[in-house]
Protein backbone atom coordinates (compact mmCIF):
# COMPACT_ATOMS: atom_id res chain seq x y z
CA UNK A 1 0.00 0.00 0.00
CA UNK A 2 2.81 2.35 -0.79
CA UNK A 3 2.09 5.04 -3.38
CA UNK A 4 4.09 8.19 -3.79
CA UNK A 5 6.22 7.32 -0.76
CA UNK A 6 3.21 7.56 1.59
CA UNK A 7 2.24 4.16 3.03
CA UNK A 8 -1.41 3.76 3.99
CA UNK A 9 -3.26 1.19 6.05
CA UNK A 10 -6.04 -0.74 4.22
CA UNK A 11 -9.62 -0.16 5.38
CA UNK A 12 -11.28 -3.55 5.88
CA UNK A 13 -14.58 -2.26 7.36
CA UNK A 14 -16.72 -2.96 4.27
CA UNK A 15 -15.30 -6.30 3.13
CA UNK A 16 -18.14 -8.80 2.57
CA UNK A 17 -18.11 -12.09 4.46
CA UNK A 18 -19.99 -15.29 3.57
CA UNK A 19 -20.50 -18.56 5.40
CA UNK A 20 -21.33 -21.46 3.09
CA UNK A 21 -23.61 -23.42 5.39
CA UNK A 22 -27.26 -24.37 5.63
CA UNK A 23 -28.75 -21.78 5.84
CA UNK A 24 -26.18 -19.65 3.99
CA UNK A 25 -25.19 -16.45 5.78
CA UNK A 26 -23.52 -13.25 4.63
CA UNK A 27 -22.78 -9.76 5.91
CA UNK A 28 -21.18 -6.55 4.68
CA UNK A 29 -20.61 -3.26 6.46
CA UNK A 30 -21.68 -2.27 9.94
CA UNK A 31 -24.18 -4.07 12.13
CA UNK A 32 -27.36 -2.15 12.96
CA UNK A 33 -26.05 -1.48 16.48
CA UNK A 34 -22.68 -0.21 15.19
CA UNK A 35 -24.43 2.06 12.67
CA UNK A 36 -26.64 3.56 15.39
CA UNK A 37 -23.59 4.19 17.60
CA UNK A 38 -21.63 5.86 14.78
CA UNK A 39 -24.61 7.62 13.15
CA UNK A 40 -24.39 11.27 12.25
CA UNK A 41 -27.88 11.13 10.73
CA UNK A 42 -30.76 8.68 10.27
CA UNK A 43 -29.93 4.99 9.87
CA UNK A 44 -31.86 2.92 7.30
CA UNK A 45 -31.86 -0.87 7.69
CA UNK A 46 -32.71 -3.20 4.79
CA UNK A 47 -33.17 -6.96 4.88
CA UNK A 48 -33.81 -9.41 2.09
CA UNK A 49 -34.30 -13.10 1.49
CA UNK A 50 -33.11 -15.30 -1.34
CA UNK A 51 -34.57 -18.49 -2.79
CA UNK A 52 -32.05 -20.53 -4.79
CA UNK A 53 -33.23 -21.55 -8.26
CA UNK A 54 -33.01 -25.25 -7.39
CA UNK A 55 -35.67 -24.69 -4.70
CA UNK A 56 -37.90 -22.56 -6.95
CA UNK A 57 -38.21 -24.80 -10.01
CA UNK A 58 -40.16 -28.00 -9.47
Amino acid sequence: TVFGGQPTKPDYRDVPCAVFSIPPLSVVGLSEQQALEEAKSDVLVYTSSFNPMKNSIS
